[in-house]
């Protein structure tokens, strides 16, 4: 009986298959930087997700090893900008626009001045997330332009942008940078943001959509590294964890079975 038992739940575990990420139908782009390491020109992530089929477009370097923070998800390599260089990639989509709500997150890790990720439509630049130059020279975001007073240095933070875009073109913009780890792959956003102009939406220079992403680095000597940018339609799509496999909680729980069926004499 035992035995059966104990078959049984690793049929079970099999059903329910082994997963190691997050997954959800409303990530729209994830790049893991996970190509070979070498020149960014040309390539694109093996295993990301991307509307369409192009490849990054400049210069770079694809470098070995993952930033972290925290219990997010991660693989991969990472972008890699230690001189005055930029690339560009074409989303294959127009992203964003009226009646809705767009997260965006990546990892950063910069010593630099102007070096970040931007966003264009149509060849013009809309946002700009990353270190500032001249006296700022800390993380910041521009459209609205908001300086956080968080230096620049080597350290990895996580950048979270929220904006939701009304019907007449009005965005209310959220942004968080080194969110609470608690947070991370839950369906709550943390509290404590950064910024919130939902009493009062951006009119100007709005970032109502793009469909091109471009990291850089524009200035000054330093070094900037990128990973796991990711665009989605919720907090849970741009801050995902590792699931627990339901096939080891299932063999767990044989096991305690079989341990109690031991202490009984079974």
């Amino acid at each position: 009986m035992l035995r059966k038992t104990l078959l049984a739940a690793v049929a079970a575990g099999s059903a329910f298959g082994l997963s190691t990420s997050t997954a959800s139908a409303a990530l729209l782009l994830h790049d893991p930087f996970d190509q070979a390491v070498g020149s960014i020109n040309g390539t694109k992530s093996t295993t990301g997700t991307w509307p369409g089929s192009g490849t990054w477009n400049g210069t770079g370097t694809i470098s070995a090893g993952s930033l972290s923070y925290g219990p997010l998800l991660t693989s991969g390599n990472q972008a890699n900008y230690d001189a005055v260089a930029n690339a560009n990639r074409q989303i294959g989509a127009s992203l964003g626009g009226a009646n809705t709500d767009l997260w965006v997150s990546f990892l950063i890790a910069a010593n630099r001045n102007d070096s970040g990720i931007s966003f264009f439509t149509g060849g013009t630049e809309q946002n700009f997330m990353g270190n500032g130059g001249g006296s700022g020279q800390t993380l910041g975001l521009q459209n609205p332009n908001i300086n956080t007073g968080i230096a620049q240095s080597t350290a990895t933070h996580m950048y979270v942008l929220r904006m939701q875009t009304g019907a007449t073109g009005n965005i209310t913009t959220t942004l968080y940078i080194d969110p609470a780890t608690s947070s991370l792959g839950t369906g709550t956003a943390p509290t404590g943001s950064l910024f919130d102009n939902s009493a009062s939406p951006n009119t100007t220079r709005l970032p109502y959509s793009f469909d091109t992403v471009r990291l850089g680095a524009f200035n000054s000597a330093g070094t900037v590294r990128f990973d796991e940018l990711r665009i989605g339609t919720s907090w849970v799509d741009v801050s995902p964890v590792p699931e627990p496999t339901a096939a080891a909680g299932v063999l767990l729980a044989a096991g305690g079975l079989l341990a109690r069926r031991r202490r009984r004499g079974v």
